[in-house]
């Protein structure tokens, strides 16, 4: 049996798909761990990322002839987030035109939520996973291998006899430890500069907390069919350095972007253990996490900053009072400023990241938010994307809309295809992908307080410049390879940018 996974293009034209509005280049962990499952059980399996392949100049064409030539038995596509829609849905109906006998099927967060629209409007897709694919994936391999029905499979809406069958919940794997590690070595085209990077997945299950606006938190999670998993599992300190080793044989900057900051015990536990593996820690070039600010500790972020973490994503959101509590954030601003002190002082640059749009936000809350990441900037915080805030179908500001002032603008999975369909702008104009409009506030009004707080950030220039320029040498000590050079020549990147960041 022959398998081929597919990272799709957010759409099939090469130029505008290289236009896009939001990075498409990372492929998402579960695929990619869903190769690593079918490889360790013997199965011929490779991933192929499209948009790399298109920035390489290998067009539609070229791609489509690839495929056929191989000509899978099976094959799954990715469809991890909004702007990969038409993407994936496109490809799936070319790649059907010219392999009509293969079994076609989709996983991903994004077609979770919408899956019975898609199977129901797309008929030339086989099926979809729900949530978690491994063991699922498997059992789709080898029902095709052995010529059986689909139908009883866990976790699926599958296609037969032109009718839809929903299977249920997906078997899991309950011991996240027992899930191979996965290689970059399935992935084609090779991971190149500036792209090397990769994503580790340390945990699964809910995120502790019960930000509304959030996928992830405890409740969401588990009404939306991401996964029969209650509660948070993370993998051990010996499971990550065997991700890692695999991982920094083909790149050299890792992320991590996942709830394990709900696990600062274990958190702590991987950053010790990284600092025992002095090869692998030199290896990496790059690493960055995501983190809430206040979970954790100075001690913590000193061990984090000798394993190698050298920059921190800040999800801060907003710097009203009021906005932090109707979002369910579980901490204050006081929280905020010592997690960049903290994070500065100890070698590691504090990404700042910041939302209009908010439900009941007002012009006195936006400026509470400028006056407060004003204070974020002096910490040595670094203000790197401002977003609009989005909503979709499960969130509670979704499905309680009007509960909380907001009217959504898209009910159906082709509304949600503007994110695919839209292409940068330097000037962040992206007003038709707004997901909503308040009380009396329009999707231009959102858009204009988005770039308006892009404005007074790009203000603080000289500002962000001072004070990034008196952590240098402390950055530089954690961190040798970040010497003052390409130190500012990143800020500066960054303050160029911002102005075109949007999601």
């Amino acid at each position: 049996m022959d398998i081929l996974l597919i990272h799709p293009p957010p759409m099939l034209d090469p130029k505008k798909a290289n236009s896009s509005f939001m990075s498409s280049l990372l492929i998402g962990y579960g695929m990619m761990s869903v190769g690593a499952y079918l490889k360790k059980e013997g199965y011929d399996v490779e991933c192929w990322n499209i948009p790399a392949f298109y920035m390489m100049g290998i067009s539609l064409k070229n791609v489509l002839d690839m495929i056929q030539g191989r000509s899978p038995d099976v094959i799954g596509i990715e469809l991890n987030w909004l702007h990969f829609s038409r993407g994936a849905i496109d490809i799936c109906r070319e790649i059907k035109k010219i392999l009509p006998e293969v079994k076609i099927f989709l996983g991903g967060v994004h077609q979770t939520l919408f899956i019975t629209q898609i199977l129901n409007r797309n008929k030339f897709i086989d099926g979809a996973c729900l949530g978690e694919a491994e063991k699922t994936f498997l059992s789709i391999v080898q029902s095709v291998e052995r010529k059986k029905s689909l139908r009883d499979i866990k976790g699926l809406l599958v296609r037969e006899d032109r009718r839809l069958f929903n299977t249920g919940p997906p078997e899991i794997v309950e011991n996240i430890d027992d899930l191979p590690p996965y290689t970059l070595r399935l992935v084609k085209p090779t991971p190149r500069a500036p792209f090397d990077m990769a994503a580790i997945n340390t945990c699964r299950g809910p995120c502790h907390f019960s930000c509304k606006h959030c996928i992830g938190n405890k409740k969401t999670y588990i009404s939306s069919n991401l996964s029969p998993r209650k509660t948070l599992s993370a993998h051990s300190p010996e499971w990550i350095i065997a991700q890692l080793e695999y991982l920094l044989r083909d790149v050299s900057k890792i992320a991590i972007q996942d709830y394990i900051y709900c696990k600062p015990k274990i958190l702590l536990q991987y950053a010790v253990e990284i600092q025992k593996h002095p090869i692998l820690r030199d290896k990496i070039q790059h690493f960055n996490l995501a983190v809430l600010p206040g979970s954790l500790s100075r001690g913590t972020l000193r061990e984090l900053s000798l394993a190698g973490v050298d920059s921190i994503d800040f999800g801060i959101e907003t710097g009203s009072d009021k906005l932090l509590a109707i979002l369910n954030r579980p901490y204050t601003k006081e929280d905020v400023l010592k997690s960049i002190t903290d994070s500065c002082e100890n070698g590691i640059r504090p990404l700042t990241y910041w939302m209009v749009g908010l439900p009941n936000e007002t012009p006195d809350d936006l400026q509470e938010t400028k006056n407060f990441l004003l204070k974020t900037i002096e910490r040595g915080g670094i203000p790197r994307w401002v977003t609009p805030l989005c909503i979709f179908p499960s969130l509670e500001l979704y499905e309680k809309a009007s509960e909380h002032g907001l009217i959504p603008r898209f009910r159906t999975f082709e509304e949600y295809m503007i994110f695919s369909e839209t292409t940068f702008s330097s000037r962040g104009a992206y007003q038709d992908t707004i997901t909503h409009e308040m009380n009396g506030v329009s999707k231009e009004e959102i858009m204009a307080r988005a770039n308006d707080l892009k404005s007074f950030i790009i203000q603080q220039s000289d500002l962000i410049l001072q004070v990034q320029g008196q952590y240098q040498e402390i950055y530089g000590k954690f961190h040798p390879r970040l010497t003052a050079n390409p130190l500012d020549i990143w800020n500066k990147k960054v303050l160029r940018s911002i102005k075109g960041t949007f999601f």
